[in-house]
C-alpha cells in the first residue's frame, strides 16, 4: 500500500513484498528437532555407526590384511 494524495488514503501499489521471516523460521525449528544442525552427529541407534566410521574400519581391515 501507498499513500495517495489525490484520494488521502492508502491505496495498492501493485506490488507485494513477501516476507518469509516465519517461514524460514519455522523450517529452523524443525532443522534442530530432528538434529540436522549438529557439529557432530550423534547416532539415535546404539550399536550403529556413521558411514564414515564403516568406511575406516574397512580401509584398516584391508590395510592390515594386505600387510600380513
Amino acid at each position: 500500500l501507498v499513500w495517495s494524495a489525490e484520494q488521502r488514503a492508502m491505496v495498492p501499489s501493485g506490488q507485494t513484498k513477501v516476507d518469509c521471516e516465519g517461514a524460514l523460521k519455522a523450517l529452523k525449528l524443525m532443522g534442530q528437532t530432528l538434529g540436522m544442525f549438529r557439529k557432530d552427529p550423534v547416532s539415535e541407534e546404539p550399536g550403529v555407526e556413521s558411514l564414515e566410521a564403516y568406511l575406516r574400519r574397512l580401509d584398516e581391515e584391508e590395510a592390515q590384511k594386505s600387510s600380513t
